[in-house]
């Protein structure tokens, strides 16, 4: 039992310091653009930031042929 919950939590750590670098890495490529722009980075630049990306992704998902 006790090695099942050392596995398990050796990988929950993992996964956490993964996501946690991906998030660093999606918010330096954000404080950039934000740089370029001359905007102010704010959690809500941020999050308005991230939707322009997602819907940016969307509309070219959806005109790509197929």
């Amino acid at each position: 039992m006790f090695g099942l919950v050392v596995t398990a939590d050796n990988v929950l750590l993992k996964h956490e310091a993964r996501r946690r670098a991906e998030i660093a890495a999606l918010r330096k490529e954000a404080r950039m653009d934000f740089a370029r722009r001359g905007i102010m980075p704010t959690e809500t630049a941020f999050r308005e930031w991230e939707a322009e990306r997602e819907n940016g992704r969307e509309s070219t998902a959806d005109s790509a042929p197929s």
